[in-house]
């Protein structure tokens, strides 16, 4: 409702960002599949020494970009993704999880 909550949390992120990258543990951030480039914009737009990356597309694209995960400080899914790939997301460690429910 315009509050500003993607951009406190991207300060957030901001604000945690050596920690993240000293511990070489990613943020998570969940959300409806319609604003995950949403929040890449805005994170783009807002934090560019952030890197980030959306987990979509196949399965396959998806266990690539999985693996890839060295040097990322922000990961981005959405609902449908998280619960496709799990077991996946049960065996990392990630240092803060965001929920937006839209």
């Amino acid at each position: 409702m315009g509050l500003g909550k993607t951009l406190q949390s991207i300060a957030f992120i901001q604000s945690e960002l050596p920690n993240i990258r000293e511990k070489n543990r990613p943020s998570l951030i969940v959300c409806p599949t319609s604003l995950t480039y949403n929040w890449l914009s805005e994170l783009m737009k807002f934090t560019p020494e952030i890197q980030a990356v959306v987990f979509d597309g196949n399965q396959i694209e998806r266990l690539q970009l999985q693996k890839e995960l060295a040097g990322i400080d922000v990961v981005i899914t959405s609902y449908p993704l998280l619960l496709k790939d799990i077991k996946w997301y049960e065996m990392q460690d990630f240092h803060i999880v965001f929920f937006d429910q839209a």
